[in-house]
């Protein structure tokens, strides 16, 4: 379906650990599209997932784009057969992350994180947030993983993160100008 659909990218979810590694080795292949993870390592090796890359750049309309994929740190405590895996802060990886795509010549940094976050009060909470605290940088931070929807603008950071299950799409929209300088946001 994800391969009809034309992802560009997707991050791991807890869920796709559910039936363990060799299970993600026989389907995650199978993915059109890059499968992002920087934040979680086989323990044996050390090394971030096979199927999994820590980042990719896209470039739309002359616009060059960092993607870095992101997964919740709770996954070992939801998902039964997560052994043999270690995960890292969201926040370390992304401090170390977001200098290197900068290096590479991304215009804009998108983190797409299967992290939680909401909006409570008319204030961010969650996973996305801190992480988004500890490790500022990115110009869109899109969450994911609980139910309801976000959508806000901080600083310079768009936050977006769309229901649950497809309940919601979520849409951000940025104008640049002809130095490739954000100029608006729109979420």
């Amino acid at each position: 379906v994800c391969n009809t659909l034309g992802f560009d990218a997707m991050t791991l979810g807890n869920h796709e650990f559910d039936n363990g590694f060799d299970a993600m080795c026989q389907v995650l292949p199978k993915a059109e599209f890059p499968i992002l993870c920087a934040n979680i390592r086989r323990e044996d090796t050390g090394k971030l997932l096979p199927f999994a890359k820590p980042w990719i750049m896209l470039e739309r309309k002359g616009i060059r784009i960092g993607v870095i994929g992101l997964t919740t740190a709770y996954t070992p405590y939801m998902v039964k057969s997560f052994e043999g895996f270690l995960v890292d802060s969201p926040a370390d990886v992304l401090r170390e992350l977001i200098p290197q795509v900068r290096s590479a010549g991304a215009d804009l940094i998108i983190v797409l994180g299967h992290l939680p976050c909401t909006m409570l009060n008319g204030s961010l909470t969650g996973e996305l947030w801190d992480t988004y605290l500890e490790a500022p940088g990115a110009d869109i931070m899109i969450g994911g993983h609980n139910v309801g929807d976000v959508a806000c603008i901080h600083d310079d950071t768009v936050f977006v993160k769309a229901g649950f299950s497809v309940d919601t799409i979520g849409h951000v929209r940025l104008t640049l100008d002809e130095h490739k300088n954000i100029l608006s946001r729109e979420v």
